[in-house]
């Protein structure tokens, strides 16, 4: 506007000054100039561009490899450069006059584009000249139309990249002066030239003008604001983005892009609603396939399909209409279909790594020809990776791709032979295999065929753990050793430790340090040899030192992994000191020491590193004796000097770690509230907690919620309480933070069976919990439905209805409304609303837990042991409510009438006992289950365990040495207290030979004499800071891998049995497993699991009876037989 006016200003002032002629026609040759260019008459609008572009589409359909020619060189020349410039982000020759032009004629501009707005767009074009969007990674022109003149032409291209979509572009080029330059371009997504935007501005009335460039800043600016976890301030500026008042012609274009800003955010739901008011979807090409995307990203994909449907009518040939159906239709278990749509999207864009993976992993044996012309012409190495790999696991696509590219001699060197590889390792001729592969590496010239040769013989070597012929085969050792140390210190080299380092000292004498020595170290740091490994990490350090280059600049992380090591075992030897000593300054290696002190426990080993560091200088050796300190006050009784001691220690973790290393800060603060809880130091009252006010935000966040988790894990009632106002005087009253809270007392509330304020804290957290983490706050909307459905009030149907209808989320698959009808025993409603919904979604609803304690007390009912029988549900282990195990020495042992009569004294009612058939490790172990009439069921497993002693405390290690009895307490029912009963027993069954408890694999112990005092409920689980860290390994004299049957085999057998196949079906609840007779009736290959029967109830899993089929998982099923 204000440019208008100085040029009107401009022109008065002109005019008064007597020259008023000359200035209008030297401004109008400027605003119009004569360029002897003339654009063609624009009619049809945006319909008439799309309906060229779908018969180029539809061109290029029939003849993937068609490829546009023009007989002007220069033009093919600024082309080429044009692409190269755009996809560097670099500016395109821009002609402005034309642009004028082009604006002048379109009909935004309502036929009536005179000298002043013309004048108007040049001085704007002067100042800020626009630009096409950069071109992404691959970019492929598809047609190109030369006007007569020869001065203009038309290109159309398809830009796309592996995190991108592919793009449907169109450009207008002019030729002033012999260059050729952009003069329009537009975006068929969006449905409007860049000519039609300006033309529309201008024409435009302030402010309403300015809406749409402001309504993209907010859009800019509400992505970098979620990504920097500003999330409620993000959704606030997208909803202002969408209010903001445009012109109309930009309000579709704003609400498109508005929508693909919520779809690169993951909320599709908001995509999906922001596109619903674009008046005119088919007026451009961008919202069906991206409703599409949408709904199909969300598993509605009959809706998805209609959507792609609707953008296969817009543009029937586009490659991102064809895969979009093509991962939906497949979704719909339509594969066939589907997998011509995305060989089809493939073939016009060959490089798109997303269609070649939807393609590939079909494994369509007749796709494979087209994949490998796509490949012969595109040449990409990893999409020949990508082929490769896929070969190896399957044979029929691993024979026809080695003929199909034995079949062309242009193809890179070593294809062959990776072809010809893959097809052994298919066969499982692996010997074959490894042939071909290091043939391939030999032959190959293009380093990434080399290293996917190298990689792929590494790898089937490994396979079969082939150390010597992998070392004595190699062309290059050094370089096979350096890459399985490498794979080592990533965790991801997956060997048998002994016969690697077998091989390894079969070649000693040939080896010089090196990368043998530090892959050795390793080998033996796996099986526990710590003098060895440390002496052979050692010279492998110093060796490190020696030959810097033997490290490019990004593995340089190696040395850090190799210091680890070297800490580690310095502290299984007991050498703490040595590590301060070697590593005077690292703040890593010493909270490796102070880790490792505090979690072993071993108390004269803290007590000896605590004097020998009294004079260290180093402020980070200083925090670690902090830690120790704190944790040995603890262990005293001297809670108050233990807070104390962790302050500092947090205080000064402030000067000691760096902004990369505050997950360690982070742990302080967690272990001074854990401590805090344990020892009741806050009480109710307290106002302040010491420290408190030096924290930041974040700081008192991650303390508070860690109290509060920990004070619901003891079922500590009065310091639930105490923590949940210290979060309130903290100022810790809404947001997600203060969600998380309220759901720790929800979930504490509904353990102690108080289903009405465990409804309320859950609502809480409902509230609370930020729009952004939708999964979150599903779950605890679920939660409510929950502690409301099990509660024993008369109106709790009424009351879970009404409060669901306020809520307008729904879990995916079963509507919760469905759970309501089925906690009300409404057969009628919950059979019908099932009839609705996808059978899978049924039997995943089925196997829920919520929907399981619904649905047991109503198995009488013949429609619901239908329900079971229609819709097959998944078992897997049956959860326990609480666990422990009360290990004993020597006595006589135990007998179902003493563990009923056990059971019945401690929990105070009449229990009666049934024996569990399971397979024990010795003669005389047992299992029972011990229910009463009030639904309690308390699971007792009775076994003789042995441990390894060697680095336990003295007195401990004796009497675990000696014969052993233990009994193994699972609460499995859904009543209240599990944890107080739990202990109950356990107190009670703690007699004089009673050694220790462990409870729910917690690192700490109680430890005897006078266990059964010990063990008793103080209104809490009975904690103390006094309790020591034991860490128990039980010695096991069974392989419980060495009878696994794959799937795969499962069903090779049921083929073979011509029928049904008899199995055992192994459910275990902790370490009890149950052996039921029954039969192996499907293999389902694509879910991967198996459909059985068995042959009677089970005694676990009251859901699990005899006759009905389920679903189970191959590691759940024994041969019945020998």
């Amino acid at each position: 506007m204000f440019v208008v006016l100085g040029v009107i200003a401009l022109g008065v002032m002109l005019f008064c000054g007597g020259i008023g002629l000359v200035v209008f026609f030297a401004a109008r040759q400027i605003a119009q100039p004569s360029s002897g260019i003339e654009q063609p008459e624009r009619v049809g609008g945006f319909q008439a561009d799309a309906d060229r572009f779908n018969q180029v589409l539809a061109r290029l359909s029939s003849d993937p490899g068609f490829k546009p020619t023009t007989t002007d060189p220069e033009l093919e020349r600024f082309l080429e450069r044009s692409i190269e410039d755009s996809t560097a982000g670099d500016e395109i020759a821009f002609s402005r006059d034309q642009f004028i032009e082009a604006v002048a004629n379109s009909k935004a501009s309502g036929g009536s584009f005179g000298f002043l707005d013309r004048l108007t767009l040049r001085t704007w074009l002067d100042e800020y000249p626009p630009a096409p969007a950069s071109l992404d990674d691959f970019t492929r022109v598809i047609d190109i139309r030369m006007a007569p003149s020869g001065n203009l032409a038309e290109v159309d291209l398809l830009s796309y990249s592996e995190e991108s979509q592919i793009d449907a572009l169109e450009w207008f080029l002019a030729k002033e002066n012999d260059q050729w330059r952009l003069y329009d371009w537009q975006r068929m997504a969006f449905g409007r030239r860049m000519s039609d935007e300006y033309a529309s501005y201008i024409k435009g009335e302030p402010p309403i003008d300015e809406g749409y460039d402001l309504a993209m800043e907010l859009l800019s600016e509400a992505e970098i604001a979620w990504y920097e976890d500003r999330r409620e301030e993000a959704r606030r500026l997208l909803l202002e983005a969408e209010k903001k008042p445009m012109l109309a012609a930009d309000r579709s274009v704003a609400r498109l892009r508005t929508a693909h800003t919520w779809m690169r955010l993951e909320e599709y739901d908001e995509a999906i609603r922001v596109m619903k008011t674009i008046s005119d979807p088919n007026g451009m090409w961008g919202v069906w396939p991206s409703m599409a995307v949408c709904l199909w990203s969300l598993d509605r994909n009959e809706d998805a399909l209609e959507a792609a449907r609707n953008a296969e009518k817009q543009a029937p040939d586009h490659p991102n209409t064809r895969w979009i159906l093509s991962e939906v239709l497949r979704d719909l278990d339509r594969d066939d279909e589907a997998a011509g749509y995305a060989v089809k999207a493939l073939q016009v864009c060959p490089h798109d790594p997303t269609l070649i993976r939807s393609v590939v992993d079909r494994l369509r044996v007749e796709d494979v020809p087209v994949l490998v012309e796509l490949q012969a012409v595109a040449g990409n190495n990893e999409d020949w990776a990508s082929l490769l790999d896929a070969a190896i696991y399957d044979e029929p696509f691993a024979k026809k791709l080695a003929e199909e590219i034995s079949a062309r001699d242009t193809l890179p060197k070593g294809l062959h032979q990776l072809a010809r590889g893959a097809l052994a390792w298919a066969n499982e001729d692996h010997d074959l295999a490894a042939t071909h592969f290091l043939a391939a590496e030999r032959a190959a010239e293009r380093e990434s065929l080399k290293s996917l040769a190298a990689e792929n013989y590494l790898s089937l070597r490994m396979l079969e753990d082939r150390y010597d012929e992998l070392f004595s085969e190699s062309d290059d050792l050094n370089a096979t050793l350096k890459s399985l140390f490498l794979l080592a210190c990533e965790d991801e080299l997956y060997c048998d430790e002994a016969l690697l380092l077998q091989s390894l000292e079969k070649r000693s004498s040939d080896l010089p340090i090196g990368w043998a020595t530090g892959l050795k170290a390793w080998a033996e740091f796996m099986l526990d040899q710590h003098e060895t490994a440390f002496a052979d990490f050692d010279a492998f350090d110093k060796w490190l030192d020696a030959n810097p280059d033997s490290l490019s600049e990004q593995d340089r992380w190696v040395i850090d992994t190799t210091d680890y090591y070297l800490a580690s075992l310095l502290l299984r030897l007991g050498r703490p000191m040595e590590v301060i000593q070697r590593w005077p300054e690292s703040v890593a290696r010493h909270e490796q020491v102070g880790t490792s002190l505090l979690q072993t426990g071993n108390r004269e080993q803290i007590v000896a590193f605590l004097k020998d560091t009294q004079q260290t200088p180093s402020e980070s050796v200083e925090l670690q004796r902090l830690r120790l300190q704190a944790a040995e006050a603890f262990f005293d009784g001297d809670a108050r000097r233990g807070d104390e001691l962790q302050q500092q220690a947090v205080e000064l973790s402030r000067s000691v770690y760096s902004d990369d290393q505050t997950y360690w800060a982070d742990e302080l603060l967690r272990q001074r509230a854990i401590d805090l809880v344990w020892s009741r130091l806050i009480r109710q009252g307290q106002t302040e907690i010491a420290g408190a006010s030096e924290m930041t935000p974040e700081d008192r966040e991650t303390f508070m919620l860690a109290a509060i988790s920990e004070s619901v894990d003891l079922r500590d009632a009065e310091q639930v309480q105490v923590w949940a106002k210290q979060a309130e005087n903290m100022g810790i009253v809404s947001g997600d933070s203060y969600a998380s809270i309220q759901a720790q007392i929800g979930e504490f509330e509904l353990a102690r069976g108080h289903s009405a304020a465990s409804a309320e804290a859950f609502k809480r957290a409902v509230d609370h919990t930020e729009t952004d983490r939708t999964w979150y706050r599903q779950h605890q909307v679920e939660n409510v439905m929950e502690a409301l459905l099990l509660s024993k009030h008369a109106d709790r149907i009424e009351q879970a209805r009404s409060w669901l209808s306020t809520q307008s989320s729904e879990s995916d698959g079963v509507p919760l409304r469905v759970t309501v009808d089925l906690a009300a025993g409404d057969s009628e409603t919950l059979v019908s609303a099932l009839q609705q919904v996808d059978p899978d979604d049924v039997s995943s609803w089925l196997s829920q837990s919520l929907t399981r304690k619904l649905l047991l007390p109503q198995l009488d009912k013949a429609w619901a042991l239908e329900l079971l029988q229609q819709h097959p549900v998944t078992i897997s282990s049956v959860p326990c409510a609480a666990t422990g195990e009360l290990v004993m020495g020597e006595g006589g042992d135990i007998t179902l009438a003493v563990v009923q009569r056990l059971i019945g004294e401690a929990l105070g009612e009449r229990f009666v006992a049934k024996s569990i058939p399971v397979k024990p490790l010795e003669q005389d172990d047992a299992a029972w289950m011990v229910t009463s009439s009030t639904g309690q069921r308390v699971l007792v497993q009775w076994s003789h365990p042995k441990y390894e002693i060697g680095e336990l405390p003295p007195m401990l290690a004796s009497s675990l040495s000696e014969p052993l009895r233990r009994m193994t307490i699972c609460i499995l029912d859904d009543l209240p207290s599990a944890q107080e009963r739990l202990f109950q027993v356990a107190s009670r069954a703690a007699g004089e030979t009673a050694i220790l408890f462990c409870w729910d694999n917690q690192d700490r112990k109680w430890i005897g004499p006078d266990l059964s005092q010990k063990l008793k409920w103080d209104d809490r689980v009975p904690v103390s800071p006094s309790m020591p860290i034991v860490t128990l390994i039980e010695t096991l004299e069974t392989d419980d891998d060495a009878d696994f049957v794959d799937l795969e085999e499962w069903d090779k057998r049921l083929q073979d049995s011509g029928g049904e196949l008899d199995i055992f079906l192994t459910l275990s609840a902790g370490p009890v497993v149950e052996r039921l007779p029954g039969v192996l009736v499907g293999v389902n290959s694509e879910e991967y699991d198996l459909l059985v029967r068995p042959r009677r109830d089970s005694v676990l899993d009251p859901l699990v009876k005899n006759g009905v089929v389920y679903t189970t998982y191959s590691s759940m099923i024994e041969h019945d037989g020998p």
